[in-house]
């Protein structure tokens, strides 16, 4: 009798905690609803200590809370219709349940995880059950998602996804090669879906399922494709959500020698599919204009953790004046290689610019002047 009663308040406080949370794929802000708001006189914590333990059902806890989101990431990515887990643990907060979601799709450099799953999922049913026994509170948490693709859609994704990455045949490619491979890809194949965006209940274009295997998708495809296809390469990249000319707009940065850069291939993809150039690659912050990013990109830690650029991306390495042998240092054998190029140009072509005095003549002047920059750089700069 006693069993069945802590059952019933289990119950209970499970329902009174249910509660409704909206990812931020087509609305920017994540939001809870509360369903059955705790009235001013009856908190959680007193919920929870009305119950005692309940014997036996203690072994299918887990004790920690990075379990307890693996867990849920794991059914997220499997596209499990209920996911459920029950830990016990020492701390309690009223936005656990959200915090556990939150953690679960964060950025981890998985290509099925973070910004993948977390622009794929739309409403989310969540509830939260459980129990006080001295200082442990043993919990029970229960998420509904709605995907906006199947676990079959899922795996008909990882085939395409290894098929046009053996196609792209940039595995040993740098990182630069890599990204542009995919760039182009993308801008050259995967058309704006116009049609679909006029479907209240189309949530597909929203997918990298929808770019890759139907070859048309609103913004939020094209940057998860982008990101699925990064990512399964070895290039960090993450998807950035924001304004584009005033309205909700995704983007993509993604790191190159260090630094993180924007590109936009849903606005390229018009020019590529037009035979023009790229507006939106590998830009800096200064130089990407119209792109405002939400306020979660913009705080200090986001910014800590992806380093921007200065500016623009250029594969050609930096110019140095004076390196004429194409190491990034000026030194003697920079004289060295100049006298040779001198004597014996046909030997010794040039690979950088070396008419110091601007004359329009690489002669021995040159060679004088690079030799004083060399000894003397103070006194005779280039």
């Amino acid at each position: 009798m006693k069993r069945s009663f802590l059952r019933l308040i289990a119950a209970m406080l499970s329902i009174m905690l249910a509660a409704s949370m909206t990812l931020p794929v087509r609305a920017q802000e994540s939001e809870i609803r509360i369903l059955a708001p705790l009235s001013d006189s009856v908190t959680v914590s007193h919920l929870l200590e009305a119950a005692g333990p309940m014997t036996g059902d203690t072994a299918d806890y887990l004790e920690s809370l990075e379990d307890v989101i693996a867990v849920v990431r794991q059914g997220l990515e499997s596209r499990q219709e209920t996911i459920s887990v029950s830990f016990v643990t020492q701390t309690y907060s009223e936005n656990l349940m959200r915090d556990v979601l939150n953690a679960a799709i964060a950025h981890t450099g998985v290509p099925t995880q973070g910004d993948y799953l977390r622009w794929q999922i739309g409403q989310n049913e969540m509830s939260m059950g459980g129990y006080a026994y001295g200082e442990d509170y043993y919990l029970t948490l229960t998420y509904t998602p709605e995907y906006y693709t199947t676990a079959q859609q899922e795996a008909q994704m990882d085939v395409a996804v290894e098929e046009r990455l053996d196609l792209l045949n940039v595995y040993t490619a740098t990182d630069y090669e890599k990204v542009c491979a995919i760039y182009d890809f993308i801008c050259e194949n995967v058309v704006y879906d116009y049609a679909g965006l006029a479907e209240e209940n189309n949530t597909q274009i929203y997918t990298a399922y929808a770019a890759l295997i139907n070859g048309t998708s609103v913004c939020q495809g094209y940057a998860n494709l982008f990101y699925r296809l990064a990512l399964e390469l070895g290039v960090d990249a993450r998807l950035v959500s924001g304004k584009g000319n005033g309205g909700d707009h995704g983007w993509n940065i993604v790191k190159l020698n260090g630094k993180y850069y924007n590109l936009d291939a849903t606005w390229d993809a018009t020019c590529a599919q037009e035979g023009l150039e790229y507006t939106y690659f590998l830009l800096c912050e200064e130089s990407f204009e119209d792109h405002v990013p939400d306020a979660e990109y913009l705080t200090e830690a986001f910014q800590n953790a992806y380093p921007m650029a200065d500016k623009d991306f250029s594969a050609l390495p930096e110019f140095v004046r004076g390196d004429i042998d194409g190491d990034s240092q000026v030194n003697r054998n920079d004289v060295i290689s100049l006298l040779l190029h001198v004597t014996m140009p046909n030997r010794f072509p040039l690979n950088a610019e070396a008419d110091f005095d601007g004359n329009g003549l690489v002669t021995r002047d040159d060679i004088i002047r690079l030799l004083l920059y060399v000894t003397m750089p103070n006194r005779f700069p280039l």
